[in-house]
Protein backbone atom coordinates (compact mmCIF):
# COMPACT_ATOMS: atom_id res chain seq x y z
CA UNK A 1 0.00 0.00 0.00
CA UNK A 2 1.16 3.20 -0.89
CA UNK A 3 0.00 5.78 2.15
CA UNK A 4 -2.38 8.98 1.23
CA UNK A 5 -2.12 8.12 -2.33
CA UNK A 6 -4.91 6.69 -4.90
CA UNK A 7 -3.33 3.91 -6.94
CA UNK A 8 -4.56 1.19 -9.21
CA UNK A 9 -3.99 -2.06 -7.56
CA UNK A 10 -3.39 -5.25 -9.09
CA UNK A 11 -3.11 -8.46 -6.94
CA UNK A 12 -1.77 -11.73 -7.27
CA UNK A 13 -3.15 -14.16 -9.38
CA UNK A 14 -3.97 -16.75 -6.67
CA UNK A 15 -3.93 -14.78 -3.27
CA UNK A 16 -1.94 -17.26 -1.01
CA UNK A 17 -3.86 -18.78 2.24
CA UNK A 18 -4.55 -16.52 5.50
CA UNK A 19 -3.93 -13.38 3.20
CA UNK A 20 -5.52 -10.53 1.25
CA UNK A 21 -4.84 -8.50 -1.82
CA UNK A 22 -6.43 -5.29 -3.13
CA UNK A 23 -7.86 -4.94 -6.47
CA UNK A 24 -8.61 -1.63 -8.59
CA UNK A 25 -8.46 2.00 -6.77
CA UNK A 26 -8.18 2.38 -3.56
CA UNK A 27 -6.73 5.46 -1.46
CA UNK A 28 -5.45 4.23 1.63
CA UNK A 29 -4.88 6.47 4.69
CA UNK A 30 -3.34 5.58 8.29
CA UNK A 31 -6.69 3.75 9.93
CA UNK A 32 -8.62 2.63 6.71
CA UNK A 33 -8.63 2.16 2.88
CA UNK A 34 -11.76 4.06 1.18
CA UNK A 35 -12.80 2.59 -2.64
CA UNK A 36 -12.39 4.26 -5.62
CA UNK A 37 -13.22 2.61 -8.99
CA UNK A 38 -13.54 -1.28 -9.49
CA UNK A 39 -12.48 -1.75 -5.55
CA UNK A 40 -12.20 -5.03 -4.36
CA UNK A 41 -10.19 -6.65 -1.89
CA UNK A 42 -10.16 -11.13 -2.17
CA UNK A 43 -9.22 -12.48 1.21
CA UNK A 44 -7.84 -16.61 1.91
CA UNK A 45 -9.45 -17.51 5.04
CA UNK A 46 -9.51 -20.17 7.02
CA UNK A 47 -12.17 -19.29 10.45
CA UNK A 48 -15.62 -19.58 11.47
CA UNK A 49 -16.54 -16.44 10.67
CA UNK A 50 -14.92 -13.14 8.90
CA UNK A 51 -16.40 -9.67 9.91
CA UNK A 52 -14.79 -6.12 8.28
CA UNK A 53 -14.98 -2.89 10.18
CA UNK A 54 -16.20 -0.62 7.69
CA UNK A 55 -17.27 2.94 7.25
CA UNK A 56 -18.81 5.71 4.75
CA UNK A 57 -21.58 5.15 2.43
CA UNK A 58 -22.52 1.93 -0.28
CA UNK A 59 -22.92 -1.16 -1.36
CA UNK A 60 -20.61 -3.95 -0.80
CA UNK A 61 -20.67 -6.95 -2.51
CA UNK A 62 -19.54 -10.46 -0.92
CA UNK A 63 -18.71 -13.65 -3.08
CA UNK A 64 -17.84 -16.68 -1.91
CA UNK A 65 -15.55 -18.98 -3.89
CA UNK A 66 -16.86 -17.20 -7.06
CA UNK A 67 -20.97 -17.42 -5.50
CA UNK A 68 -22.58 -14.44 -4.53
CA UNK A 69 -23.06 -14.76 -0.94
CA UNK A 70 -24.46 -11.36 0.07
CA UNK A 71 -25.05 -7.81 -0.27
CA UNK A 72 -24.49 -5.03 2.06
CA UNK A 73 -25.39 -1.53 2.95
CA UNK A 74 -23.04 0.44 4.35
CA UNK A 75 -23.64 3.77 5.94
CA UNK A 76 -22.49 6.45 8.50
CA UNK A 77 -19.96 5.67 11.18
CA UNK A 78 -17.01 2.70 10.98
CA UNK A 79 -19.10 -0.69 12.67
CA UNK A 80 -18.25 -4.55 12.30
CA UNK A 81 -20.06 -5.91 9.46
CA UNK A 82 -20.67 -9.64 9.28
CA UNK A 83 -19.05 -11.06 5.89
CA UNK A 84 -19.01 -14.72 6.34
CA UNK A 85 -20.68 -17.05 9.22
CA UNK A 86 -20.22 -20.57 9.46
CA UNK A 87 -21.57 -23.52 12.05
CA UNK A 88 -17.82 -24.71 11.86
CA UNK A 89 -14.31 -23.90 10.42
CA UNK A 90 -14.45 -23.53 7.14
CA UNK A 91 -11.34 -21.93 4.07
CA UNK A 92 -12.48 -20.54 1.44
CA UNK A 93 -11.80 -17.38 -0.53
CA UNK A 94 -13.89 -13.84 -0.42
CA UNK A 95 -13.99 -11.62 -3.09
CA UNK A 96 -15.85 -8.20 -1.81
CA UNK A 97 -16.55 -5.76 -4.37
CA UNK A 98 -17.09 -2.29 -2.80
CA UNK A 99 -18.48 0.86 -3.83
CA UNK A 100 -16.75 4.14 -4.23
CA UNK A 101 -16.35 5.57 -1.01
CA UNK A 102 -17.00 2.89 0.70
CA UNK A 103 -13.74 2.41 4.15
CA UNK A 104 -12.14 -0.74 4.95
CA UNK A 105 -10.74 -0.97 8.18
CA UNK A 106 -10.14 -4.20 9.89
CA UNK A 107 -10.93 -7.42 9.25
CA UNK A 108 -11.28 -9.79 12.22
CA UNK A 109 -12.29 -13.77 12.69
CA UNK A 110 -14.27 -16.04 14.74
Amino acid sequence: MQPDKTVDYRGPPQVPNDSFAFNGIWTDHSEEATAGASAEITLNFTANDVYLVMGGAGAVEVLLDGRHLSSLEVKGVPRLYTLFSGESLATGELDINFAPGVQAYDFTFG
